[in-house]
């Protein structure tokens, strides 16, 4: 399963989608050789640390919490500065009674914060250029997930008016890592996504369900199925490159959008028991770092 605040040159890039241009471009290329319309092969532009004329927003901020679900966690940050961020979080999924004094019948804790980093870009003069830009992160992270669960998942009951019947149980734990890129136009609001999606192990999950459809009153056949990682947890680090094609016209304004964050899961649903899940890119060495943005 691959399953910041701050201010910036006044436009917005926010979820992949072009919101305004009011801003100035970025000056902080180290090469400039403009090339002839129609190609690029002489031009390259490295973007480090300090990011300036950068956006710093939150990104797909998300809490969901339901029946005994509880989350800890702050705002992912992101110097422009230092090119370095940190978040850190928490979520517990657990069994409990309601105000009736039953079992309450799905807990749901999940919480997915990532911070956004949108960085001017100069492209080469010309209506026809074929630009590379290549957006590299270096994440420190460690996480975790627990999950314990039972009972039974009852037999479903078959509805001769509605033509049906089902019943659904389930668990699971997820702790992971998101991060992503993409090329957008201002002036047009065209987003370009990666070439290809880079593959990365700092995540971690189990997922349990159990799952009957009554297709009659006499056929309610049962689907069960699981699958996990290897490990229940995991700690490193992972450098993670996004290759972005696009061709470009100089008369247009661009960006690249890049994000980094959490995401952390834990549901139980008719089964009793806890999930619980704990991802740290805030202390410990832990933390995210945006390398550079290179173009060519």
């Amino acid at each position: 399963m691959d399953m910041q605040r701050g201010k910036g040159a006044g436009w917005a890039v926010a979820s992949g989608r072009w919101v305004g241009v009011v801003g100035a471009v970025l000056a902080c290329l180290i090469m400039v050789t403009p090339a002839a319309s129609g190609s690029s092969a002489s031009f390259l532009i490295t973007y480090k640390a300090p990011y300036k004329g950068t956006l710093i927003t939150p990104y797909n901020d998300i809490i969901e919490l339901m029946g005994c679900g509880k989350e800890v966690a702050k705002p992912a940050t992101f110097s422009a500065h230092t090119g370095i961020g940190h978040w850190t979080g928490a979520a517990k999924a657990t069994t409990c009674k309601g105000s009736l004094g039953k079992a309450v019948a799905q807990s749901t804790a999940l919480v997915q914060d990532a911070v956004q980093v949108s960085i001017p870009v100069k492209v080469p003069f010309g209506r026809a250029n074929t630009i590379t830009f290549n957006v590299t992160w270096n994440i420190t992270a460690m996480g975790n997930y627990t999950l314990s669960y039972s009972g039974l998942c009852p037999n479903p009951v078959y509805n001769a008016t509605a033509g049906y019947g089902y019943t659904d149980c389930y668990a699971d734990a997820i702790t992971q890592v998101i991060v992503g890129a993409w090329l957008v136009d201002l002036t047009t609001g065209q987003i370009t996504n990666p070439v290809s999606y880079p593959g990365y192990n700092l995540y971690a999950y189990k997922f349990v369900q159990n799952y009957s459809y009554c297709y009659n009153a006499t056929y309610c056949p049962w689907y069960n199925s699981s699958f996990s990682t290897a490990s229940s947890s995991f700690s490193g680090s992972s450098v993670v490159s996004f290759n972005i094609t696009a061709v470009t016209n100089s008369a247009d304004k661009y960006a690249i959008a890049t994000y980094v964050g959490g995401d952390i899961v834990e549901e139980l649903s008719t089964y009793t028991g806890t999930a619980t899940g704990y991802l740290n890119m805030g202390t410990l060495g832990n933390g995210y770092n945006l390398v550079s943005v290179l173009e060519t």
